[in-house]
């Protein structure tokens, strides 16, 4: 727990560290996982790891209706954009101690409503803990005519 709390705050930190969204050039697009303001038809943006249009596919009924409500939500808020790390995950951050020493991968800076940074961040961390607890309980499996 001590240390989902040291990640959860290093955001915060950055984001009080930064000039105002104002004082910056355009920071448009925003990643993919972060562009549910996009201008196209449907719910989910262009992914930038795959050639497909994601609204083209039938997904599960109950994952696009989530989409929709919270991209509806997002696009709703009126708090004001501040600028922050747009892929503050593990991988991108190094420790001394308790404190972050250095924070990589500044092309996915962002200017946008802060709880949608710290919520990227906050899922992130959920997908990388919900991925480790997977791989314990899943054993290995050798798939036919492998060695």
């Amino acid at each position: 727990m001590a240390r989902a709390r040291l990640f959860a705050g290093a955001p915060a930190r950055l984001v009080s560290l930064a000039p105002p969204a104002g004082a910056v050039s355009p920071l448009d697009p925003p990643p993919p996982w972060l562009g549910w303001g996009h201008d196209r038809r449907g719910v989910w943006p262009w992914p930038d790891d795959l050639d497909a249009d994601l609204n083209a596919r039938p997904g599960p009924g109950r994952l696009d209706d989530l989409g929709r409500r919270v991209r509806e939500r997002l696009l709703a808020t009126r708090l004001e954009p501040v600028v922050g790390h747009g892929d503050f995950e593990s991988q991108n951050v190094r420790w001394i101690g308790d404190e972050p020493y250095a924070v990589h991968d500044w092309d996915s800076v962002v200017a946008l409503p802060e709880p949608a940074i710290a919520g990227a961040a906050a899922a992130d961390r959920h997908l990388r803990l919900l991925r480790r607890r997977l791989r314990q309980r899943t054993p290995h499996r050798r798939l036919p005519g492998r060695a």
